[in-house]
């Protein structure tokens, strides 16, 4: 299943590449971005700015103790060096155990961004950026009677966390 998404990220990259070459005059711009945050952990993408120039469509493949999906769009509105920015990104992280704990729980999250960014650069062509804000998250667990050594007849149900909490990202994209 990992490889089967990872060689569709790599198709649909090479795709919109492919696309923004072929018509030059187009004001399609594709790129990459790598960023490193929570709940996303490290995200490597490819960056898509159609004709708005104002925004900026992401989709990356995410690490965060398992491989995971993210898309998302950053609306830039002011052309200037040092930028104010807004982002929604949603992500899904597969189930997974946790690394290094023998039995181990699986664990799996959704999750929504809401950042508000500072981005640095030439929104055309790179920007460095800090985005931190708000994001929901929705964390599952299973298997988690098979960690614990309880006594017979005591049970315990998989513990779930659906709520908000603060994160941040920081990063970069760059256009071809």
């Amino acid at each position: 299943m990992k490889k089967f998404i990872i060689a569709s990220m790599i198709a649909s990259m090479m795709a919109i590449s492919a696309v923004s070459f072929a018509d030059e005059s187009s004001k399609l711009k594709v790129g990459g971005q790598f960023d490193i945050g929570a709940p996303s952990g490290m995200a490597l993408g490819v960056v898509v700015k159609p004709k708005l120039n104002w925004l900026r469509l992401d989709l990356a493949g995410t690490y965060n103790s398992e491989f995971g999906l993210r898309i998302g769009g950053t609306f830039d509105p002011i052309k200037f060096p040092i930028s104010p920015t807004f982002t929604i990104q949603a992500g899904h992280t597969f189930d997974s155990k946790v690394p290094g704990i023998s039995k181990s729980p699986e664990l799996g999250m959704n999750y929504v961004d809401f950042h508000l960014g500072l981005e640095v650069g030439n929104r055309d062509r790179w920007r460095f950026f800090l985005h931190a804000g708000p994001s929901y998250v929705s964390v599952r667990t299973d298997g988690f009677q098979d960690t614990l050594s309880v006594g017979k007849g005591v049970s315990i149900g998989n513990p779930e966390f659906h709520g908000w909490v603060s994160t941040a990202a920081l990063g970069f994209a760059l256009y071809f």
